[in-house]
């Protein structure tokens, strides 16, 4: 038995599993299943299905993790479905307190990712820089390889004709 399975959600809203090399995309939440559904439907997999996971891929494949990991995702949205008003819209509150809370911790850091940012383009500059350089090295270097190897190869031929 394995130590067990991670299922979490990305930081673009998606719930997944590493351990079975399974993800959601956009188009599985459709209209049906705002940001503030996906820990919902995460911590319904984690609860209900993870045992199931966790054997499919300790006993079979990665594969079988997968589609366990597809029911497991299906019986959690049937699982939000029939949650009543109050209890999505109190998971709307929660959701949308937590992702503004996020906001402002983020925004405090723009003056950094800008200095960063342009600090990346000087670097990609002078890589770019550097590579035209290697380039024009290399294309010195060809001749005096090929020299060298046309040397080591009629040494081989003179050899291979003395014995």
């Amino acid at each position: 038995m394995g130590w067990g399975i991670s299922i979490d959600v990305d930081e673009d809203g998606h719930v997944y599993c590493s351990d079975a090399n399974w993800e959601t995309a956009s188009h599985d939440y459709e209209d049906d299943y705002p940001p503030s559904s996906r820990q919902f439907l995460c911590d319904y997999m984690e609860d209900h299905h993870h045992r199931e996971i966790d054997m499919a891929r300790d006993e079979g494949s990665i594969a079988l993790a997968q589609e366990a990991c597809c029911d497991a995702f299906g019986s959690a949205k049937s699982s939000y479905d029939y949650l009543d008003d109050d209890e999505r819209e109190k998971l709307h509150k929660e959701w949308l307190e937590e992702a503004r809370s996020e906001l402002e911790r983020l925004v405090i850091d723009e003056e950094a990712t800008a200095a960063a940012r342009t600090r990346i383009e000087e670097i990609n500059f002078q890589i770019e820089k550097l590579k035209t350089e290697l380039y024009a090295n290399q294309e010195i270097m060809r001749p005096a390889q090929r020299k060298a190897s046309l040397e080591h190869q009629i040494e081989q031929e003179l050899e291979y004709w003395e014995e």
